[in-house]
């Protein structure tokens, strides 16, 4: 890669105006421009130049493949990119744009983008002004290396950019220090593709979403419970409208999970770490939706505890009674604390395919 000269310039109300048309001239000739966002600092460009866009990819070491966002100066230029906007999506827009949320939606067939796009309205004077003046939108991505932290600090995206854009435009006004959160609209429901500045609560209020609310619950929350929990949030991962959370019928408030059990989870990819374990209390099981429990003795334990025990012991199911094979259908899953890992490896097998079929049904 070539290395350039990369103007740097420093921010003000006297010089903004005059550095946004710069900007702007830099972005309608291909270059590349860092600046201040209202989250962290960003790398921008003409967003229909591919040319720039394929730079942005080089710059940052990231796919092709993988889409970037686009800044747009609010709705008005949004909606002449997107096709038709969804009832739901326009709550989201009037809530939270401009700000740090980021929707994807199907663009129009003649609007220069292909297929699906993530759209955002930043919550900052000197972006929209930008989109203005370029008069077209702009591809704004974190200013920083693939795989490394983004930076609401300039100092970190000269280190990481220098040399390697054309202009870098530095201010001292704060940012959150956190990325858009991203949903995508462009379906019949949305999805939750990552969680930043705004949380999943707020966009549950703001499109009066009823979350369903699964329990899955065995006895000291430490293995069984907690891989079943782990394996359901990866296949919800997307899904605003659903809660997994577990607990103990006997559990130790607050223990981390048992070690075989993170070292197992891990080998396919999750991360159960962080888990810390809940003692089970009514509250807990009269709010769920759905229970999963691994034996009989735990739905008895819930059924006792549940404020009203009829509709406790109908939403509570042993988790293997969603197997495919007959012969597993009543089956209790057997605890694997102590045990050696392969055992808790073969724990994690039994549950897997009852898991996925449950799944299914939610």
């Amino acid at each position: 890669m070539v290395m350039l000269k990369t103007i740097v310039e420093n921010l003000n109300k006297n010089n903004q105006e005059q550095l946004i048309k710069l900007a702007s001239d830099v972005i309608l000739k291909g270059g590349l421009v860092v600046l201040p966002t209202d989250t962290v600092y960003g790398l921008s460009c003409n967003a229909f130049n591919m040319q720039s866009v394929k730079r942005v990819c080089d710059v940052k070491n990231r796919s092709i493949e993988k889409p970037f966002p686009i800044c747009v100066s609010g709705v008005d230029m949004l909606l002449r990119y997107a096709d038709q906007i969804s009832e739901d999506t326009m709550k989201l827009i009037k809530k939270f744009w401009p700000g740090s949320l980021t929707i994807i939606v199907k663009t129009k067939n003649d609007s220069g983008f292909i297929g699906n796009v993530g759209f955002r309205a930043p919550n900052a004077s000197l972006l929209q002004s930008l989109c203005r003046e370029v008069q077209r939108p702009i591809v704004i991505t974190s200013a920083n290396i693939s795989g490394s932290p983004s930076t609401s600090q300039a100092e970190d995206a000269l280190r990481d950019l220098e040399g390697k854009v054309e202009l870098v435009l530095c201010c001292d006004d704060e940012m959150t220090g956190k990325e858009s959160t991203v949903i995508d609209m462009s379906g019949d429901t949305p999805k939750i593709i990552r969680i930043g500045g705004i949380s999943l609560n707020k966009i549950r209020d703001c499109l009066r979403i009823k979350v369903k609310n699964i329990l899955v619950v065995c006895t000291g929350n430490s293995c069984r419970s907690v891989m079943a929990e782990g394996v359901l949030k990866e296949i919800f991962c997307n899904r605003i409208d659903v809660f997994v959370h577990s607990a103990g019928v006997c559990a130790f408030q607050g223990m981390p999970p048992a070690v075989p059990a993170v070292y197992v989870m891990s080998e396919a990819g999750i991360n159960i770490a962080g888990k810390r374990a809940n003692i089970l209390t009514p509250q807990m099981v009269d709010d769920a939706d759905k229970i999963l429990v691994m034996t009989d003795d735990h739905k008895r334990a819930v059924t006792k505890l549940a404020c009203n025990k009829k509709e406790a012991e109908d939403k509570t199911r042993l988790i293997m009674n969603y197997s495919d094979k007959l012969m597993d259908k009543e089956k209790e899953v057997p605890d694997p604390i102590g045990m050696p890992f392969n055992i808790y490896r073969q724990c994690i097998d039994l549950m897997r395919p009852a898991i996925e079929k449950f799944a299914r049904s939610i």
